[in-house]
């Protein structure tokens, strides 16, 4: 997901019009976005629903914020007061909603989870999760400090060293991989794809949504053959690739649903990949349980 984007769906959320962003390449082809939310807002509103996907936030709090009121896939989690240069952890993939009933100002890092497993591709190894409690600010001065010194970034509008900024995404998921990832959980399938052939492959179908790779190729990027390489991702992924194909283009059809209001079904059917708006509208309604439109008219009107 490009910083902008990013920016966009976390001010949504927020109800903020703008959000100053920045990003870093953490790696051969992983981008993590740097975004800053402050808001004088004393009219409490609850956050909008996440547009889930697998990735992780990372934030550092910039003022106190009492009795911050948290909840992470329906379940309520403790009221504490965050307090400013706490960080907090946010799971991507999980439903949460906060109670935003005072002003607040946060610095967030958006990273994907990819960038992390990228750490381990050497060793053939990959993550499972990263280890924090929800709605909890914890001290950790590293990455305080690694956060915060790219919001200089957000300040002048990326005027500053891109170099700089790519080496300090680097020792960011350098730290959280090292510090915070649940490694024992790691299940390795006899027959999956290694790591960087699932990141390898995903990126390639991501990266071109209207106009996908077939199977030769996908299994040429592995090295392995094709009934070998599908049987592997399904394996890996628990999908076949058209299957992930189809699932990830809605993913992306509900980001820019919510990102550009002013973008039409067909225009956006043809971006993620479908010729056809009903063909569209049908997949969609088939895994998210409502049309299109009726989704961003829902989203919208909960910002």
């Amino acid at each position: 997901m490009r910083a902008s984007d990013v920016a966009t769906q976390l001010g949504g959320r927020f109800k903020l019009d703008k959000a100053p962003s920045a990003v870093s390449h953490a790696g051969r082809r992983r981008t993590l976005s740097f975004v800053e939310l402050k808001s004088d807002r004393h009219v409490p509103f609850q956050t909008a629903p996440r547009v889930q996907e697998d990735a992780y936030i990372v934030g550092v709090i910039m003022q106190d914020f009492p009795q911050y009121k948290y909840w992470e896939d329906g379940r309520a989690a403790p009221v504490r007061d965050l307090i400013k240069g706490q960080v907090t952890f946010n799971d991507m993939r999980l439903d949460g909603r906060a109670i935003m009933d005072r002003p607040f100002h946060t610095v967030y890092c958006h990273i994907p989870r990819a960038a992390l497993d990228e750490i381990y591709d050497e060793r053939a190894t990959g993550l499972s999760n990263l280890r924090y409690e929800p709605g909890m600010g914890m001290t950790d001065v590293i990455l305080r400090n690694l956060i915060l010194s790219a919001r200089g970034a957000l300040v002048q509008g990326q005027v500053c060293n891109q170099l700089y900024l790519d080496h300090v995404g680097l020792a960011l998921v350098s730290h959280l991989a090292m510090n915070y990832a649940d490694r024992s959980s790691v299940a390795v399938t006899k027959g999956g794809l290694a790591p960087w052939q699932q990141r390898r492959v995903l990126d390639m179908m991501d990266a071109r949504l209207a106009s996908p790779p077939g199977l030769v190729d996908l299994a040429a990027e592995c090295g392995l053959s094709v009934r070998h390489f599908t049987r592997a991702f399904v394996s890996t992924v628990g999908r076949s690739p058209h299957e992930w194909l189809r699932y990830r283009r809605i993913e992306v059809a509900k980001i820019l649903l919510v990102g550009q209001p002013d973008s039409g079904l067909p225009e956006i059917a043809l971006r993620v990949g479908f010729a056809d708006p009903g063909h569209f509208s049908r997949v969609f309604t088939t895994i998210v349980g409502a049309t299109p439109s009726a989704w961003r008219r829902e989203m919208v009107g909960r910002r």
